[in-house]
């Protein structure tokens, strides 16, 4: 069993999660069909019993960097739980990742282009291997040949001026190029809500929208965090809560529910991290006024109603300062031209 490369695989993707959304003390869920752990495990295990055992005797292994891991799964599909001890094991122990970091700034960018995206690779090597996908999922896949710089492959989406970005261990990649029609892959981040279809608008069978709402699950979590994420997680979870008889449906729904709520709590952080910037860099009072109103958007989040208030006084304050600046340049512009007028009169009178 390769336990090492596991918990890389967990850490790497704690740690993608920290350089996106910034370093928090929380409980993380990841999930994996069993087929991912067994390519990462490096042992052929199709059944779920075996899956349980090995799982177990590797959150015993590494509960004292991670925590007590919790273990869950529906029929195939694995939740591996993170306590908040682990997420500060990987803050402290996994040093600051210079490529990771530049990719995401990279494809953060609205119009980001593909050249853009190489100069990012090629900043950190020449052996940089680009491939045109024949697959409408996504656009390019990009990787090091060097696997020691960073040993992922990453599948490039670029969508109306979005661009998104999944990326797969070798071995992942390569088992799902395998399957017919790459059907399980799904990387597009920028999904609108015509994206799932209301119930009667087709005419597809169980299997058909069971998998059709498997491929938005993971299509939405490509997406970057916003309010359209956590809406689209809500809607797909309805999805699933109605066909709860079938398949693993149920869980799945349970899962979304989770995710949206996770969703939730970093659309809050984002917010509340965006306005304390807001109002740390304010120069004036309309920035201050911002800063107060995404604070309001949040309200009840830490302490955002006091930030609100404490942007309303400032901006107030400096309103109060600028007029009393301008009265008082109002005062000495009359009194200026009440001096010239006195010496005129004087003179005249002389």
């Amino acid at each position: 069993m390769n336990y090492n490369m596991l918990e890389k695989v967990i850490c790497d993707t704690i740690k993608e999660e920290q350089i996106k959304l910034g370093y928090e003390k929380e409980t993380i869920r990841l999930y994996y069909p069993m087929h991912s752990l067994a390519h990462i495990l490096e042992e052929d295990i199709t059944d779920v019993a075996k899956m349980d055992a090995a799982l177990a005797a590797f959150a015993t292994t590494v509960e004292d960097k991670l925590g007590r891991i919790q273990l869950s799964h529906s029929g195939d599909r694995y939740c591996v739980l993170i306590p908040p001890a682990g997420a500060a094991y990987v803050n402290e122990n996994y040093g600051d990742n210079p490529f990771l970091q530049a990719f995401i700034d990279a494809v953060r960018k609205h119009d980001c282009t593909l050249e853009q995206i190489m100069e990012v690779f090629h900043a950190f090597s020449d052996q940089v291997e680009c491939e045109k996908s024949e697959s409408d999922e996504f656009d390019y896949i990009i990787y090091f040949k060097d696997n020691a710089i960073d040993d992922y492959r990453y599948c490039i989406k670029f969508d109306l001026g979005h661009t998104s970005y999944h990326r797969f261990s070798k071995k992942d990649f390569a088992f799902m190029m395998d399957e017919a029609g790459d059907s399980q892959m799904s990387v597009s981040e920028e999904l609108t809500t015509e994206a799932i279809p209301d119930e009667g608008e087709v005419d597809l069978t169980k299997e058909e929208n069971y998998q059709r709402y498997v491929k938005l699950m993971k299509a939405i979590r490509c997406m970057t965090v916003c309010n359209d994420k956590f809406d689209m997680y809500k809607k797909v979870t309805k999805k699933f809560v109605a066909m709860a008889d079938y398949k693993d449906a149920a869980q799945l729904a349970e899962e979304c529910k989770l995710l949206a709520k996770d969703t939730k709590k970093r659309i809050k952080k984002k917010t509340y991290k965006y306005a304390m910037s807001k109002k740390n860099d304010a120069k004036k009072s309309e920035d201050y006024k911002v800063a107060a109103e995404e604070f309001r958007k949040i309200s009840g989040y830490k302490d955002s109603d006091d930030m609100a208030l404490e942007c309303d006084a400032l901006s107030n304050r400096m309103e109060n300062r600028m007029i009393r600046s301008r009265l008082f340049a109002l005062g000495l512009t009359i009194m200026g031209l009440g001096t010239v007028v006195i010496l005129a009169i004087i003179l005249y009178l002389k």
